[in-house]
């Protein structure tokens, strides 16, 4: 749900609006500094394909981590290039986390069960997008749009714990904790992002 934020644009020109207190131009702005961050996240991922192909499972986490806290950043930030820069950066850390994804899809699913398996994929994103438009306009009218992004960051903050959790079981097995740890983590971020959303309310 959550990577699809900077994708709908209604969501994206009330925050332009409310949270920029900048016109249309700088929504378009906004979305074409998206659009090259993902062109230059694609260069890059292109050098390093090695890496992402021998450490798929932490080139997710460490994908979804910084994408993460720009998002965080993103929803906070009042300062406008600070915004365009903040779109930039969130090009790279999504295309290393989406390439890495797609390729263990590849990796693990027998070829000929690649278009089933990437069918049922698209009608679930479908789904998926279809909710969070629904989800976020209801957080965004009655909390307000910067919430979105928050909230958005909360759950990619979850995905990026999760695929941590699935590097330490692939090197050994979890104990209890390393549950405990991520847990104290979770709740850790929850508690910096409330305390932030109230100060900036």
């Amino acid at each position: 749900m959550a990577d699809f934020i900077h994708l709908i644009g209604a969501v994206t020109l009330l925050y332009v609006k409310e949270a920029l207190n900048l016109g249309e131009l700088w929504w378009g702005f906004n979305n074409t500094s998206y659009y090259i961050g993902s062109i230059i996240g694609g260069i890059i991922t292109l050098f390093i394909a090695k890496t992402i192909r021998k450490h798929l499972i932490f080139s997710m986490a460490i994908g979804s981590l910084l994408f993460s806290i720009f998002t965080l950043i993103y929803g906070l930030t009042s300062v406008p290039i600070l915004a365009l820069l903040l779109c930039v950066a969130m090009g790279p850390a999504y295309l290393i986390r989406n390439v890495a994804q797609q390729t263990v899809f590849q990796i693990n699913i027998q070829t000929e069960h690649l278009p089933k398996v990437y069918a049922s994929q698209d009608i679930l994103l479908s789904t998926d997008i279809g909710l969070s438009i629904f989800l976020m306009g209801f957080i965004a009218d009655f909390v307000g749009v910067r919430a979105v992004y928050i909230f958005g960051s909360i759950l990619i903050f979850i995905s990026a714990i999760l695929s941590f959790t699935l590097v330490q079981a692939n090197k050994r097995k979890l104990s209890t904790v390393d549950l405990k740890y991520y847990l104290q983590a979770l709740i850790w971020m929850l508690i910096a992002v409330f305390i932030i959303w109230l100060f900036t309310k």
